[in-house]
């Protein structure tokens, strides 16, 4: 008998693991919010060099002419001012470029514009012009923070919350398992605990399932097809996190304002995986993560071609894209847990999820290739999502087949589909096959 036999007689996916998820669930939803905080107190509002009125008879107006040169667009430099006040511009009103060495960096700090943000991190440490790049950098020191933190509190969750019943097995406490079952039965609803389950059972089922040896990382990449979907899935997990925060942190450049824009970022996902749950069960898990990705991957292509003028097409081709890549994102999720066998399948999700942590901390730092080329990030972006799309491929689909359970059951081709139209009969049975 296996662990998940065990998990049926008590019965089931009921009560007790649907408030289990709620529970677990609701801890889910603050992290989004944390995620995407650098949006908004990272925000660098329009600004430029501080300057001091030494004859104080000038209005702010006349100041800025004389003191701040203009870009190739025509607007005020954010970054420059000139060396000494230029007073023949009050004279003669035609404006030309100015000689690069008339101009030098900011001496005395710059002015922001609080119309909208009364203090942003840029505004209080001046993350601006040549510091730009630590404002940008704060949302990926958050994320190699989130990283490593996910270490840590994985580690210490196996020792503070001894709850699970498998984790209880696995370390020999064959009398709380078995009381934690009684418990879990009773809650699902059943007046009787199985005869099935007893403690001989259960000390059976520790002795088989404790092999004795503990799996790392560095077993995913042992055996040539294991090796194969662990690459692939953490390439998939890299390109999916990797588009999913490019996109969720490029929220400038439309019509709307980056209030309304985030909440369009966050409604559309809603619709999207409610869509994608159907999508995952008649196409399969292959096809919705790599449309999915592949999808993302054109939205921002195409946006990278529409001018900045037409604002609200944009827009739309955006937030499609946002919706997609955070299908993309859940489907990643159940398409690698379907993936690795049972004896690796936490240190395969975990190993991957890294990979996709460093994804979305490298994301923010895309954003200053823009002065490079303007389009640069996004074209990065787009090239990492189409990539990560067309290798998902080179995955097996899982849909209605049965789960591996070794590293020999990922090694030989399982054959043998689960169809959706049999009973749980039969599909016990087969999975004691």
């Amino acid at each position: 008998m296996k662990f998940e036999d065990l998990l049926l007689e008590v019965g089931g996916f009921g009560r007790f693991q649907i408030i289990t998820l709620l529970l677990m669930a609701i801890f889910r939803v603050t992290p989004a919010f944390l995620y995407l905080l650098g949006n908004f107190v990272a925000v660098v509002p329009p600004h430029r060099c501080a300057l001091q009125d030494l004859f104080g008879n000038l209005t702010e107006e006349r100041l800025i002419l004389i003191n701040i040169p203009r870009e190739l667009d025509g607007t005020f430099s954010s970054c420059k001012m000139y060396r000494e006040a230029q007073w023949h511009i009050l004279k003669n009103s035609t404006w030309g470029p100015p000689n690069a060495s008339a101009m030098q960096i900011c001496q005395n700090g710059w002015d922001y514009d609080h119309s909208q943000f009364s203090s942003t991190i840029a505004t209080e440490w001046d993350l601006v012009c040549e510091q730009k790049w630590l404002n940008k950098a704060s949302s990926t020191f958050f994320f190699i923070g989130v990283m490593v933190g996910s270490i840590l509190i994985g580690y210490l969750s196996d020792r503070w919350l001894p709850e699970s019943p498998r984790w209880l097995l696995s370390k020999g406490k064959v009398k709380e398992t078995y009381a934690l079952l009684v418990r879990c039965s009773s809650v699902n609803g059943q007046a009787h605990v199985s005869p099935s389950i007893n403690m001989e059972v259960l000390s059976k089922v520790a002795e088989e399932e404790n092999t004795g040896k503990h799996y790392s990382f560095i077993d995913l990449f042992r055996t040539p097809v294991l090796r194969k979907v662990s690459i692939c899935v953490t390439c998939a997990w890299f390109g999916a996190s990797f588009s999913y925060y490019g996109i969720s942190f490029n929220i400038t450049g439309f019509k709307l304002d980056i209030y309304m824009t985030q909440f369009l970022y966050g409604a559309i996902e809603i619709p999207f995986k409610l869509g994608l749950y159907i999508f995952l069960k008649k196409a399969g898990r292959r096809h919705a993560l790599a449309w999915s990705l592949l999808i993302t991957g054109f939205c921002i292509g195409i946006n990278i071609m529409i001018p900045v003028s037409f604002g609200v097409l944009r827009t739309i081709i955006a937030v499609m894209g946002k919706g997609f890549s955070g299908a993309s994102f859940a489907a990643i999720y159940l398409f690698s847990a379907e993936l690795y066998p049972t004896i690796l399948r936490q240190n395969g999700c975990g190993f991957s999820a890294f990979v996709g942590r460093i994804g979305s901390s490298v994301a923010p730092l895309i954003l200053l290739l823009d002065e490079v080329w303007k389009p640069l990030p996004q074209v990065i972006y787009c090239s990492v999502a189409v990539a990560s799309g067309l290798i998902t491929y080179c995955l097996h689909e899982t849909l209605n087949m049965r789960l591996p359970e070794t590293v020999k059951d990922i090694e030989n081709t399982r054959s043998k589909s689960i169809s959706p139209t049999m009973e749980p009969e039969e599909v016990i049975r087969m999975q004691k096959f």
